[in-house]
């Protein structure tokens, strides 16, 4: 998707997608796809909560080898700051906090400023 011969879209939908990057690489992604996104670029995070920052530090007390990959809790705050700092215009706002069981997450919408 990020690469300039995939052409145009009209929109994005990218679930779970970006769990594993830090918010500068998500600000990365954005300001990357953006100029080729005529309408919205909706994604997931999981949220920097009490409660999953709680779960992702015990996580780290099991050996390497026995965990999965580092998913990375965000703030919209925090991938907006990024944004900001990485010179991306455009708009990113919460859709609403997506909970089913254990699973947990925060969608989010971001409208580059060609929009």
């Amino acid at each position: 998707m990020l690469d300039a011969t995939d052409g145009m879209f009209d929109h994005v939908v990218a679930m779970d997608s970006m769990i594993y990057y830090t918010a500068p690489d998500i600000a990365a992604v954005l300001g990357k796809a953006s100029p080729r996104v005529n309408g919205k670029f909706v994604f997931t995070l999981p949220p920097r909560t009490p409660a999953l920052m709680a779960m992702w530090r015990v996580g780290k007390l099991f050996p390497r080898a026995d965990r999965s990959p580092t998913m990375i809790p965000q703030t919209t705050a925090g991938v907006a700051n990024a944004l900001r700092e990485a010179g991306i215009k455009g708009r990113l706002s919460e859709i609403e906090r997506v909970k089913s069981g254990f699973y947990i997450s925060n969608a989010l919408v971001f409208e580059g400023s060609s929009k």
